[in-house]
């Protein structure tokens, strides 16, 4: 799951600087592309790799660090690379998100936007152990939203909709998938049929 989560943000970011659209609506796809990559990597750090304190400095085997379209064998990247790979996905990204001047619409909350990027950042340098960027992190995660009230955390986190009942991050693959259609569609080569998680 995962990997097809990378590998669909492989396929944008190696096909979006020929796609149609504004240069800044290409950035903002990018950064989308490069925070669900990150968010792809982080996942399976926390599921397969040891834990930092655990890991010998980084020293130990961290995941296959997928970059490209390929799918052919390759080796393990070691968890430091592992985490460096994460954190210089998110730095371009929070980059990408600043230059394009964009943000996604309130209702789409499936879409990665700068605060995600930052989100995921904190949970990936929380679990390496480094508290001085998780905190950074985590601060500027929370710009533009304040903390709820007694009653909007009664109230629930997401109004119910039709799409309220799929998996957040099953819609956000769907979006990635809608993007990677496009994309592929826009510089005429063949769309091959992508995994969606409903």
């Amino acid at each position: 799951y995962y990997y097809t989560i990378a590998g669909n943000a492989n396929t944008i970011l190696a096909n979006i600087d020929n796609a149609e659209g504004t240069e800044a609506e290409r950035d903002f796809v990018k950064a989308s592309a490069l925070t669900f990559r990150a968010y792809a990597f982080e996942k399976l750090v926390h599921y397969y790799c040891w834990r930092w304190q655990d890991s010998n400095n980084g020293a130990s085997q961290g995941i296959v660090l997928r970059l490209d379209e390929s799918t052919g064998g390759q080796g393990y990247a070691t968890l430091a690379e592992t985490y460096a790979q994460i954190y210089k996905d998110l730095d371009e990204a929070i980059m990408l998100f600043e230059q394009s001047g964009m943000d996604r619409n309130a209702s789409q909350v499936w879409m990665p936007n700068i605060n995600v990027a930052h989100a995921i950042y904190a949970r990936a340098a929380l679990t390496k152990q480094d508290y001085t960027k998780a905190l950074t992190e985590a601060k500027l995660a929370r710009q533009n939203y304040p903390l709820m009230s007694n009653a909007e955390y009664h109230a629930g986190f997401c109004n119910p909709t039709s799409v309220a009942h799929k998996r957040i991050i099953g819609i956000g693959v769907m979006v990635l998938n809608m993007h990677v259609t496009d994309i592929m569609r826009a510089l005429n080569r063949p769309v091959q049929a992508l995994s969606v998680v409903n």
